[in-house]
């Protein structure tokens, strides 16, 4: 039996014993040992409404996927950048419902027609826009795209609270894998 249905039973058997003077003492131990139960099962009290949407997957396997695909391009050095306009895409509910974390990957492609610059990168999860390199690496990391080095993943993610809005803020990092020409 699951230890959390005993750990009712007990407390129940507790309150009943408890009504009676001459089994107090035992109803006193019996709702303590539920309590017990419960703590050995890992219920804490928590609020169910805090749990993500979506099970967050096992970090180790995307670093596993990571390492492979850097081993089998043979690709040595990483351009690393934040990921810009997530609050312009659907990328901040993303991550913070964990639909995107750490270690996915993400593909990229140039705007030229950007009106805002002429280097622009926009970044891609599964097709999604997600947000563009930020402004002050968008040509070095156009100058890779050029050359064929389009996949890159999410690094780090960082939740900041911010005070004076009163809502959680994310930072993104992104690395891009490339290899130097010989």
């Amino acid at each position: 039996m699951n230890l959390k249905y005993t750990a009712i039973i007990v407390l129940i058997i507790g309150l009943i014993l408890i009504i009676f003077p001459d089994t107090q003492f035992l109803g006193f131990i019996a709702i303590a040992s539920s309590g017990l139960l419960l703590t050995l099962n890992g219920i804490k009290g928590k609020d169910s409404t805090d749990e993500p949407r979506h099970p967050i997957p096992h970090i180790t396997e995307r670093e596993i996927l990571i390492n492979e695909f850097l081993e089998e391009y043979a690709l040595d050095k990483k351009y690393k950048f934040e990921l810009k306009g997530i609050t312009f895409t659907n990328a901040y509910q993303m991550i913070k419902y964990h639909e995107l974390i750490e270690f996915d990957q993400l593909t990229m492609e140039i705007e030229p027609n950007n009106a805002y610059d002429p280097n622009a990168v926009a970044l891609f999860f599964k097709k999604e826009k997600v947000g563009y390199v930020d402004q002050d690496k968008a040509k070095g990391a156009k100058a890779l795209v050029e050359q064929g080095f389009n996949i890159c993943y999410i690094s780090n993610i960082k939740e900041v609270y911010n005070e004076q809005t009163q809502k959680k803020m994310y930072f993104v990092d992104i690395t891009l894998p490339y290899k130097m020409k010989s």
